[in-house]
């Protein structure tokens, strides 16, 4: 139901008012801020007589700040704002703990200050003006306001960070949370770059000391940015929060007409990014993995999509100035064809537009992916201006930098590194099948390259890892394998091709420990499963599982991870051009496989000794 609001409210004194410091700040979007605000007015009186059943409501007082009566002039002379008007709401509503057809009724008086100077605007209000019913009203057409940028209210009140309240802007999973709050002294010298760059700011509470001794705003402010919101520890009179708040505008309007957003406050975070035009040159794409979320979230649909996009070949080729990316697609290492992408908006996010580019030598399998593709809710796009697009948003992602420190190269020479196991249907088969007679996939590389030492098999559902090899000296080592995308020679660095091994390695960690190892190993899920011992086919997986049971605490595990696709050259040129302050696709492509590979680490290291990634040496 909607009351009269209009019925010859009281007019409100200023000594009368004494808000919270909390507004909801806007930017006008037209070249006529009085009619603007005109509006504003007109958005916050209907509002507040928009009640739900069984409540009556009705305006009581109402402040006009920009009226030639003497008290409006004094309050405009005496804060510097240039319109103000407020409302206060009497409303009658049932208890939250009364039935529905109790007696009883409460009395509550809500107020909607808003605010302007200049081309901003804040509003204070929440109890009768919601973020989601603020957000609709400034979406539809016509409304000439918009929220201010995400990266300036991220930076503007610097300080101590005491708590901080964050979101995740990776995709979902198990081993990650979806959102963080934390607190602490000083919350800066605590972040650490591999957790935080997968996190954006919803809020954050600092100590603020500005520079100018005589400012009034200072010590707690808590800043929202995804609300466009700023509140103050400090309940104080309307005239003094009204100063506060022109404080607050004139920072916010040197922070826009400065040349760079202020630094961050908590800079290993991820920020979302509200300006298309800075977002250029893609240089990697990945799909999504059914390790990234339970499997009981998934759909059908999704599950087809996420294996048919897999095992499709992907390669990105950005553009230097642009969003729009081209991607080669295709099967089995093969190029069918290329579709155009580029990101637009969306509601408050983005999708990715995607279209058919050239004539492609296999036009069925091209739609078929890019029908899988979508609106591109099961990719991640990195760009090489930092940017990522994930879950149909887009955030601004520093690469850290820090370089992964456990690569390997190894020989691959008359191997097929885009094939992992031998081309035979059935578990037992495949298992009978590696290194047998003229068998050259990754599987077989395998067992030729741990040739002492126990070594079996775990291929199948359920693995512990695709081999587990023990030394003589003790040493486990779980192996995981994955093919290359491709096997040419200027294969560049892909992080796709990493992703959903990683995420295996990590999920198996736990399994490593010995009497765990021990228990599964004991029953196998086929019948003979493939196992030697240096070097030589033996029936079963018992002299291992000896070996395990001699192994003693102070020997080392290790997880590897065999994947040849990247070249040891390409990794070479690439540490070069970071090395000399001329970072290059590639180099930027391998920090982001760098970040991948730390943070796998850093989960290894929990439970074992190290991890090792396995690349293709040039030969």
């Amino acid at each position: 139901m909607i009351d009269d609001v209009r019925a010859e409210p009281a007019a409100l004194r200023a000594e009368d008012i004494a808000p919270f410091f909390s507004f909801t700040l806007l930017e006008y979007t037209s070249d006529d801020p009085g009619t603007a605000f005109a509006k504003l007015r007109d958005f916050v009186r209907t509002s507040a007589g928009r009640t739900r059943v069984r409540r009556t409501a009705r305006a009581v007082g109402e402040l006009y700040g920009d009226s030639d009566r003497a008290e409006s002039i004094r309050l405009r002379e005496a804060t510097g704002i240039d319109e103000v008007f407020g409302i206060v709401r009497e409303q009658t509503k049932a208890p939250s703990w009364a039935m529905g057809d109790s007696p009883f009724t409460d009395l509550v008086h809500d107020l909607v200050v808003i605010a302007r100077r200049g081309r901003f605007v804040a509003l204070h209000g929440g109890e009768i003006i919601s973020d989601r019913a603020l957000d609709k009203w400034v979406d539809r057409p016509g409304v000439p306001f918009r929220r201010l940028p995400h990266p300036v209210l991220a930076g503007l009140f610097p300080g101590d960070v005491r708590m901080a309240w964050m979101k995740g802007t990776h995709r979902p999973r198990t081993t990650k949370a979806d959102t963080i709050a934390k607190g602490g002294l000083r919350l800066q010298e605590e972040s650490k770059p591999l957790e935080a760059a997968s996190y954006a700011l919803r809020a954050a509470k600092t100590d603020f000391d500005p520079q100018d001794a005589t400012a009034l705003l200072r010590g707690s402010v808590i800043v929202s940015p995804d609300k466009s919101r700023v509140s103050w520890a400090n309940r104080t009179d309307l005239i003094t929060t009204l100063r506060a708040l022109v404080e607050t505008f004139e920072s916010v309007d040197k922070a826009l007409v400065a040349e760079k957003p202020p630094d961050p406050i908590l800079p290993d975070l991820a920020v979302r990014e509200a300006d298309l035009a800075t977002v250029r040159c893609a240089i990697d794409i990945s799909v999504a993995t059914t390790f990234d979320h339970p499997l009981e979230d998934y759909t059908e649909e999704h599950l087809d999509r996420i294996g048919l996009l897999q095992g499709a070949l992907m390669d990105v080729t950005g553009k230097d100035r642009s969003a729009e990316f081209i991607v080669d697609v295709g099967r089995d290492g093969s190029v069918c064809g290329q579709l155009l992408m580029k990101p637009i908006r969306r509601g408050h996010g983005y999708m990715l537009d995607v279209r058919l580019h050239g004539t492609p030598s296999a036009e069925a399998v091209v739609r078929e992916i890019r029908h899988a593709i979508g609106d591109g809710d099961l990719l991640t796009v990195h760009f090489e201006s930092g940017h990522a697009f994930i879950g149909n948003q887009i955030y601004r992602q520093n690469p850290t930098g820090s370089p992964f420190r456990g690569y390997e190269f190894a020989d691959f020479t008359g191997f097929t590194i885009t094939r992992e196991k031998p081309n035979v249907a059935g578990d037992q088969n495949i298992h009978e099948a590696i290194a047998v007679g003229t068998d050259s996939f990754l599987f077989t590389w395998v067992a030729r390259r741990y040739s002492t030492g126990e070594l079996i098999c775990d291929d199948g559902a359920g693995e512990i890892a695709d081999f587990l090899h023990l030394d003589n000296d003790g040493t486990l080592t779980a192996i995981h394998v994955k093919a290359a995308d491709s096997a040419s020679a200027a294969r560049q660095v892909s992080l796709t091709r990493y992703e959903q091994v990683a995420s295996q390695a990590v999920k198996n960690i736990r399994a490593l420990a010995n009497d765990e190892l021990i228990s599964r190993l004991s029953s196998p899920r086929v019948g003979a499963p493939a196992s030697w011992s240096d070097g030589n086919r033996v029936p079963d997986r018992s002299r291992f599982i000896e070996g395990l049971r001699a192994r003693v605490d102070s020997d080392e595990t290790y997880v590897v991870i065999v994947q040849p696709h990247l070249l040891q050259s390409v990794h070479d040129r690439a540490r070069e051009a970071m090395a000399a302050g001329a970072p290059s696709a590639a180099s930027r492509r391998l920090q982001l496989l760098d970040d991948l590979l730390n943070g796998v680490r850093a989960s290894v290291v929990g439970q074992c000794d190290d991890l090792i990634v396995i690349g293709s040496a040039d030969y």
